[in-house]
């Protein structure tokens, strides 16, 4: 089933965030990315969770409060830092654009409002790229460098049907989102956002 969610004045998104969870709701990190989401400038969005084993009904209750956010779990724990989460999602999404935000990071507010605008503006772009500050190594800086093992997953904001026909690249474990996004890019252009736009933690 294709998903484009109703979400309050806007009937149908631009962009589908999509969010692997598994236990991050005692911790505190789940509410602070959905809160990164809920803070974005451009509101057009939906935010599929997707928790990586049995339904979790704290998490249910996190995502309850926006009809632009929609939550469902797998049958049983996949142990894949959420790949197997990504590429089911990702074959059921119908908006034009698509990104990922690990339950553990977060998006700075103008992080969609600025990712996507390029892609309006250019139909030729097939994805746009931006740094990541990973506060875990100290303030770090990923520069959005197409090399995998030094890119993270929510670096991108891809058109949703070009990443469609890359897919998931699960096979790569650990480092599946930088193949993913390597094999995007060996297809289609891209543009460097210079600004930092997400939080690692």
């Amino acid at each position: 089933m294709k998903l484009n969610l109703g979400c309050g004045d806007t009937p149908m998104a631009a962009v589908t965030i999509i969010t692997p969870t598994w236990r991050r709701t005692a911790t505190g990190e789940l509410a602070r990315c959905i809160a990164s989401a809920n803070n974005q400038t451009r509101h057009d969005w939906q935010h599929l969770v997707m928790s990586d084993g049995p339904y979790d009904p704290d998490t249910a209750e996190l995502c309850l409060p926006d009809a632009r956010r929609r939550y469902s779990a797998l049958d049983r724990h996949a142990g894949d830092w959420g790949n197997t989460i990504r590429r089911q999602l990702l074959c059921d999404v119908a908006t034009p654009y698509v990104c990922f935000l690990d339950d553990d990071d977060e998006y700075l507010p103008d992080y969609l409002a600025t990712m996507i605008a390029p892609l309006e503006a250019d139909p030729s772009l097939g994805f746009t790229i931006c740094p990541m500050r990973r506060l875990f190594r100290g303030g770090e800086i990923l520069p959005g460098h197409l090399t995998v093992g030094y890119i993270g997953t929510p670096q991108v904001v891809a058109r949703t049907a070009l990443l469609q026909q890359v897919g998931w690249q699960v096979q790569h474990g650990y480092n599946a989102d930088g193949h993913t996004y390597v094999a995007l890019a060996a297809r289609n252009s891209w543009l460097h956002i210079a600004e930092v736009l997400v939080n690692a933690y």
